[in-house]
C-alpha cells in the first residue's frame, strides 16, 4: 500500500510527500521490489517527476538489477530510451543494449498502460533492425543465427528442411519472394532457435520470442466465458505444411501423419479389412504342410466333377505328371 500512495502522490505533483513515502521503502523496505521502488521513486522526486531528467546512474543500477515490479520496470525504460536517444555516450552497440533493456521493461508486465505502449513500439522497431535483418549477423540478447549459402541445385524447402525451420521464416528474414529464384552463393540468414509463444490471458496478448529473445506482441481475443469469439477473420499470413510438436519435441509433418495412421490402424479389426463373415485362409508356418501352387485349384474342380480331378492332384502331389486314360478313367 506504501507503494501505490508514494506513486499516487507523485502523480498528483506531491513531491514532498511522495518523497517521503520513496524514503520510507528504500530504507525500510523489507523485500528488494521494494527498495527498487523506494529508490526510482526518490531519483523521479529529484528530477521533478521526470523520467528522462532522472540520474543515469540510478536508472543504469536498477535496470540492471533482478528485482521485479515497478521500479524496476521502468528505471529499465528510461534507461533504455536514455541509449535510444544517444544520452548515454560512450557505450558500444547502444543499439542492441536498448534494445535488451526494451524486452525487460516489456515483459515485467509491471510498466504502466502510458509507457507500455511506447515501450513494445520502440522494442519492435529495434527487433526489426537488429533481430530480424538480414545483414545483422551477431547482437546482444539475440537469438543465435546461421547463414546458409546456396549452393547449385538448392531450394527453399531443402534449405528450410535442412535447419529445422519453416520456409515463411526464410522468406521473412531475407526479404524473399516464396515463388523467386536463388542465387548461387547467396547468402541466407536462419534463426534455428526454439520459438515460444506466450500467451496472457488477463491481458489478451500473445508474445513471440525465439531463444527467449523477444520478436513480436499480438493482441488477442478471448470471448464471454473465455471461449473463442465467432465471427468473420482475415488470415494474413498462412504457413503451409507447418511442423508439428509431439512430446515437446519439433516433429515433421510426414511422421505426425505416419503415426496418426498408425493409431488409426490399431483400431481396426484383426486381420485388416475383411467382407462379410468369412475367415482368411489359414498360414502354415511348417512348408511341408503348405499347400502346394495349384492344388487348392484342383480341390475345388474335385468337388464339382468327381474322382478324376481328385486323382489328378494326389498323382501331381506324388511327383507323377500326367496319367493315362485307364487311370484317369472313372
Amino acid at each position: 500500500m506504501k507503494a501505490v500512495e508514494a506513486r499516487a502522490l507523485l502523480a498528483l505533483g506531491r513531491l514532498p510527500d511522495a518523497r517521503g513515502r520513496f524514503a520510507e521503502l528504500f530504507h525500510a523496505g523489507t523485500n528488494a521490489e521494494a527498495r527498487a521502488d523506494g529508490r526510482l521513486g526518490l531519483a523521479l522526486c529529484a528530477a521533478n517527476g521526470n523520467l528522462q531528467a532522472a540520474a543515469l546512474e540510478e536508472l543504469q543500477a536498477l535496470a540492471g538489477g533482478e528485482s521485479p515490479g515497478w521500479g524496476a520496470a521502468v528505471a529499465a525504460f528510461g534507461w533504455a530510451g536514455a541509449l535510444d536517444s544517444g544520452k548515454a555516450p560512450g557505450l558500444a552497440s547502444a543499439d542492441e543494449h536498448a534494445r535488451a533493456a526494451y524486452q525487460k521493461a516489456l515483459t515485467s508486465d509491471a510498466l504502466p498502460a502510458e509507457l507500455e505502449r511506447i515501450c513494445q513500439a520502440r522494442l519492435e522497431a529495434l527487433t526489426e533492425k537488429i533481430v530480424l535483418s538480414p545483414a545483422r549477423r551477431h547482437a546482444l540478447g539475440a537469438p543465435k543465427a546461421v547463414f546458409h549459402a546456396v549452393e547449385p541445385g538448392q531450394s527453399l524447402y531443402q534449405i528450410a528442411r535442412q535447419h529445422g525451420v519453416s520456409i515463411g521464416q526464410l522468406c521473412r528474414l531475407n526479404q524473399l519472394d516464396r515463388n523467386g529464384f536463388l542465387r548461387v552463393g547467396q547468402t541466407l540468414k536462419v534463426l534455428p532457435g526454439e520459438a515460444r509463444l506466450v500467451v496472457d490471458r488477463w491481458r489478451l496478448t500473445a508474445t513471440l520470442f525465439c531463444d527467449g529473445a523477444y520478436l513480436r506482441r499480438w493482441p488477442v481475443g478471448i470471448g464471454p466465458g473465455e471461449a473463442t469469439p465467432s465471427g468473420r477473420f482475415t488470415i494474413r499470413t498462412k504457413l503451409v505444411n507447418p511442423d508439428w510438436y509431439y512430446g515437446g519435441k519439433k516433429d515433421p509433418l510426414r511422421q505426425s501423419r505416419k503415426r496418426a495412421r498408425h493409431a488409426l490402424a490399431g483400431l481396426r479389426p484383426r486381420g485388416g479389412r475383411r467382407k462379410g463373415r468369412g475367415h482368411r485362409r489359414p498360414r502354415h508356418d511348417d512348408p511341408r504342410k503348405r499347400p502346394r501352387a495349384g492344388e487348392q485349384g484342383l480341390r475345388a474342380h474335385a468337388q464339382r466333377f468327381g474322382g478324376r480331378a481328385l486323382r489328378l492332384a494326389a498323382a501331381r502331389r506324388d511327383g507323377g505328371h500326367q496319367l493315362s486314360g485307364a487311370e484317369g478313367a472313372p
